[in-house]
């Protein structure tokens, strides 16, 4: 038997069960304000240890907000005449998965919205022709740049009360001869009545520890709205309830923990 990794795995083990109780504690006081003892000296201190000995470090400095959330309904629009008569009399329309997602493929660097010119070859026009065509053809949500690793791309999310909503989204992906345009259409309508306070980052990350491997770099972790169904199922519905997540983000992978 190797005493040095039965050691190892104990004093984890304990560290995470103290954790896990300390937390118990705490979520059962409703009083939002009371946020101190998630992030005192020594529980974050225990909480490093932890992810030391896990083999995981953390890049990012973890959020610290607690928040009151609920669900949000939510309506998975058809792309149609109907519903988007600019768009599809402005543009050659591309419609998937049972109309809920398209493309518009622009093969020209020269475009036109109103009575602006854009030239798509200029890095410089390129956020400006990706915010007036929002502004025109999807006026209904408030969209958010998101960060993207991929270059010549500006990707867009909905912004629903301060909260990213992952699945709806414009995404600009430019090139030599103009540019590609991938979106959905999903708009927030109303959050339920009832709410509760969310888990704190460190307990999402700590739910998540079944997910990560050893070597894993922790590059991002924020609170968003997710719809966790299979895509095939996704591009089914027209009324969705979608609940907040945490996002945690690798250098690989991404992993949502449900918020409650």
């Amino acid at each position: 038997m190797d005493w040095n990794k039965t050691r190892k795995y104990i004093i984890y083990m304990l560290i995470a069960v103290n954790l896990m109780i300390l937390f118990s504690i705490i979520r059962h006081n409703n009083n939002a304000s009371i946020d101190n003892p998630y992030f005192s000296r020594q529980n974050l201190t225990n909480f490093s240890h932890l992810l030391e000995m896990r083999e995981i470090s953390l890049q990012v400095e973890l959020p610290r907000e607690i928040h009151i959330l609920g669900s949000v309904n939510a309506e998975h629009r058809d792309f149609n005449r109907d519903n988007h008569p600019d768009l599809f009399e402005d543009y050659d329309v591309k419609t998937f998965e049972n109309s809920k997602r398209i493309s518009i493929k622009l093969d020209q660097s020269i475009q036109f919205i109103d009575e602006d010119q854009y030239n798509l070859l200029e890095e410089g026009q390129r956020e400006g022709f990706a915010r007036h065509f929002l502004a025109d053809y999807f006026p209904q949500n408030q969209y958010v740049q998101v960060e993207n690793k991929e270059p010549d791309t500006l990707n867009y999310k909905t912004l629903y009360e301060d909260f990213v909503f992952e699945e709806s989204y414009v995404n600009f992906e430019f090139g030599p001869k103009g540019a590609l345009i991938t979106a959905t259409d999903i708009i927030p309508r109303e959050t339920s009545a009832s709410k509760k306070k969310a888990i704190t980052s460190v307990e999402a990350i700590l739910s998540a520890l079944p997910d990560l491997q050893a070597g894993d770099q922790i590059m991002g972790i924020e609170l968003v709205y997710h719809y966790d169904l299979p895509e095939e199922e996704f591009y089914k519905v027209k009324y969705v309830r979608v609940f907040p997540y945490w996002k945690i983000s690798t250098e690989n992978d991404t992993i949502y923990t449900l918020a409650f």
